[in-house]
């Protein structure tokens, strides 16, 4: 039997573990070595921190007081959405996959008056299609319908109207040497004309040609073609000059190349299309807005669909829903690219999206906001999915869960984390910023464990990763049972008097 009386301990056990300079732990962490003074690669103090010069291993990681056992890091591979649990935690290369498959899986319903249908977003286009003669060309930013082979059709039928005198009251002639025109609608009588199908009808040809429809004849053509038209004096359905068409009431257009479908509709631009109730397009050459009061103004190639969606100098953008607006007036960038589906969704920046409702994104670029009622700004790369999440400043922050607070370059994983908990970074000890925060509050704020940056040298001092369980100093327990009695289950944490344990019985 060895004795320590009297003697040096590598002269009794040399297995025998103790601090490097033979006094008691203190507030400053000691070295750990054995008898003959061999390291150990581990500090302790008496505030129960641990320093472990290389890699810590652990099978289970338990916060105490919290009935969540880790046990598990999810990678790329494995995939969140195959690990859908409470005891795994993702790495960023398993939660950047799990984001682009949920933007991928993000689809754009259709319907017609028959049938429905659906556009991935991020890997098809919608499709304008033509039959019956009418054929379509999408070419850069434009889609050109085509009715000549319609129209081709119709001439080679001429024959047919020539000869069915009967049904044309008193053209003796050519119908292109009428010049007084012919009129289809309402007689003098009270008469209502028949219906007319036609399978070519050119307007044009004379500096005066004009066409004014009935509100009660029906008018059927496969290819219209409209050259030099004068405007008409109707207000239900005109064809003016420059190529604009104007089916509905109460439609204010100008420009060129245009066309209005609907109710009070506004159409101040070249080449754009909208179609609905109480819409505009201003300034916004080659645009496209379909549904009820939505706005486009300064905005190149926007799309709006739905209800009272707002693009204001956004080139290049889409909103599609209800209430949703992107605003590049403060952007410098010459296209702003961005992206809001859902419902009441605010994007001012660049090249980013809100998908959900009543999300805000205020990054400059690349912000991107999932969920509901997420807020972001910052200068790029900001990013949060869930509810109520929030990061206001910086870049490369990440948000996956509930009511938390995003900071730069940092993940932040959970729901409600307690940001005073974020340890201030020292470089010359080589503590760095926090990188990942996992947060575990229910009504209160809670964090359970930080990680710091580790891996780079600042000033001359290596960095390296701390891990750090803001509540372990809570639970000091003499051992298992005393741990067992105050709420620590198999395999949980705790320590006594700084000495780091796991309770086992």
């Amino acid at each position: 039997m060895s004795t320590l009386t009297g003697k040096k301990i590598s002269q009794t056990y040399e297995g025998l573990l103790k601090t490097s300079d033979e006094t008691p732990l203190s507030a400053t962490p000691k070295s750990i070595t054995d008898g003959l003074g061999n390291s150990s690669g581990i500090k302790l103090d008496t505030d129960g921190n641990l320093d472990a010069k290389n890699t810590v291993s652990f099978r289970q990681i338990k916060v105490r007081g919290e009935d969540v056992t880790i046990n598990k890091f999810i990678n790329e591979s494995d995939g969140i959405a195959n690990n859908d649990d409470d005891v795994s935690l993702p790495t960023s290369a398993a939660v950047k996959d799990y984001v682009d498959q949920t933007v991928t899986a993000e689809d754009l319903d259709t319907s017609g008056n028959t049938g429905t249908g659906s556009v991935d977003l991020d890997s098809q286009a919608l499709q304008i299609r033509g039959a019956n003669g009418i054929t379509t060309n999408a070419f850069e930013n434009a889609i050109d319908i085509d009715g000549s082979a319609l129209e081709t059709s119709i001439n080679t039928n001429t024959s047919v109207i020539l000869t069915n005198a009967t049904n044309i009251t008193a053209n003796t002639t050519l119908i292109n040497e009428r010049t007084a025109g012919i009129t289809i609608g309402e007689t003098t009588g009270g008469d209502r004309a028949k219906d007319f199908t036609f399978q070519t009808v050119n307007f044009g040809g004379t500096p005066n040609s004009q066409f004014i429809m009935s509100q009660q004849g029906k008018f059927t053509t496969k290819s219209l073609k409209v050259e030099n038209a004068l405007e008409s004096t109707a207000t239900e359905n005109r064809f003016i000059n420059n190529g604009r068409v104007e089916i509905g009431s109460n439609q204010q257009t100008s420009g060129s190349s245009n066309l209005s479908l609907g109710l009070n509709n506004t159409n101040i631009s070249n080449y754009a299309f909208v179609s609905g109730t109480g819409n505009a397009i201003r300034s916004s050459v080659n645009a496209f807005i379909a549904g009820q009061g939505n706005t486009l103004d300064e905005s190149p190639e926007g799309i709006a669909l739905g209800e009272k969606n707002n693009l204001n100098d956004a080139p290049s953008s889409v909103v599609i829903g209800e209430k949703n607006s992107i605003d590049g007036g403060s952007v410098t960038q010459s296209s702003v690219r961005s992206q809001a589906f859902g419902f009441g969704n605010q994007v001012e920046g660049y090249s980013s999206m809100a998908v959900g409702g009543q999300n805000f994104v205020g990054t400059a670029q690349n912000g991107f906001a999932f969920g509901f009622k997420n807020n972001i700004g910052g200068d790029s790369t900001n990013f949060a999915i869930g509810e109520n999440n929030k990061q206001l400043l910086g870049r490369g922050g990440y948000m996956i869960g509930g009511n938390l607070n995003g900071q730069t370059n940092t993940m932040v994983l959970g729901y409600r984390n307690d940001i005073t908990k974020r340890p201030t970074p020292d470089q010359t000890t080589g503590l760095s910023d926090t990188r990942i925060e996992i947060g575990v509050g229910d009504v209160n704020d809670h964090t359970a464990m930080l990680i710091t940056e580790g891996g780079a040298t600042i000033s001359g001092v290596p960095q390296v990763a701390r891990i750090i369980l803001p509540t372990i100093k809570e639970f000091d327990f003499t051992d298992d049972n005393d741990a067992a009695n105050n709420g620590i289950p198999i395999g949980g944490l705790y320590h006594f008097k700084g000495d780091l344990k796991i309770r086992l019985v």
